[in-house]
């Protein structure tokens, strides 16, 4: 279990159950109200422990909802991580290995954007909350450098990291509108792309980055 501070970790297996029924019914509650709009109440009601006994384990609100978003950003890492460091095969084309670079970094995105648009606006309010987010952003741009760094050392040896980290900027930036990432409503585009469809725009837009960078 993710050490938080602030947390008495339970010893036994039935405070074990307990608290992992508590971590769910927050988790769940989170993806429903699409923020941390709900109460220790409502996260007794929906995992049958009761209120003083939350109170007992977290201490307050934010240490359980912080330490949700660490066990839920950590996944995410990972996720991100396993398919960046599989990508980019040097048997490949430029094209085709860029391209895979591109899905594995966009992919984990679309798949959790519940969770990350929630907690994101865990981070309106929290600066610790903001801070494990920022972590998670730089676990991502630097898997993505180290994975196109492998192809541009092969294909594009001009391009330096400098470069990479655009590229991450922008596969990231459009990404993030596209799912309303620390957007209201109003902020997403009219027209939402498919993910085949934005994979291969922005896989195109990087091998453009790619080559300008190689030649300057």
């Amino acid at each position: 279990m993710t050490t938080t501070p602030g947390l008495a970790e339970p010893q036994q297996e039935r405070s074990r159950r307990s608290f992992a029924r508590v971590r769910q019914a927050t988790m769940k509650l989170l993806l429903e109200h699409g923020g941390p709009d709900f109460t220790l109440a409502d996260v007794s009601a929906a995992s049958a422990v009761s209120v003083g006994s939350i109170y007992g384990r977290v201490g307050n609100k934010a240490n359980l909802l912080r330490l949700v978003q660490t066990e839920e950003f950590d996944r995410v890492d990972e996720e991100m991580k396993t398919a960046l460091r599989t990508a980019g095969s040097a048997d490949e084309p430029f094209e085709h290995a860029v391209q895979a670079v591109v899905a594995s970094a966009v992919r984990p995105l679309v798949t959790n954007a519940p969770v990350i648009r929630a907690f994101m606006r865990l981070g309106d309010d929290d600066e610790e909350a903001a801070r494990r987010g920022s972590i998670s952003w730089e676990t991502g741009r630097d898997e993505f450098c180290r994975a196109l760094a492998r192809i541009t050392c092969r294909d594009r040896p001009g391009v330096d990291r400098t470069a990479l980290e655009w590229c991450y900027e922008v596969v990231y930036s459009v990404t993030a509108r596209q799912l309303g990432f620390g957007l209201t409503p109003g902020g997403r585009p009219d027209a939402v792309m498919k993910t085949d469809k934005l994979v291969d725009a922005l896989g195109r837009t990087v091998r453009l980055m790619l080559d300008e960078g190689a030649e300057d």
